[in-house]
């Protein structure tokens, strides 16, 4: 998801676009606008392939964090 009101104001009928969503660029015609930039929670989602697959993730990472605290605490007793 990109945000650039610049490039929608430019965009012409029949007019080419091209989205850079590495660079975050839209390119209309010969012209490039820069998009804002993506919050870094969009962008731990967008990097993890979409919601679902950063949910599973997050879910892991979280179960093996409560785990691992877990068997520490089962060391102390």
């Amino acid at each position: 998801m990109l945000v650039c009101p610049e490039a929608v104001t430019a965009i012409g009928v029949r007019e080419m676009i091209a989205v850079g969503p590495v660079t975050q660029t839209v390119a209309v015609g010969n012209r490039v606008f820069n998009a804002a930039p993506v919050p870094p929670a969009m962008r731990a989602i967008l990097d993890a392939g979409g919601l679902v697959h950063f949910v599973r993730a997050e879910l892991a990472r979280r179960e093996a964090l409560i785990q691992s605290a877990s068997r520490r605490n089962e060391g102390q007793a």
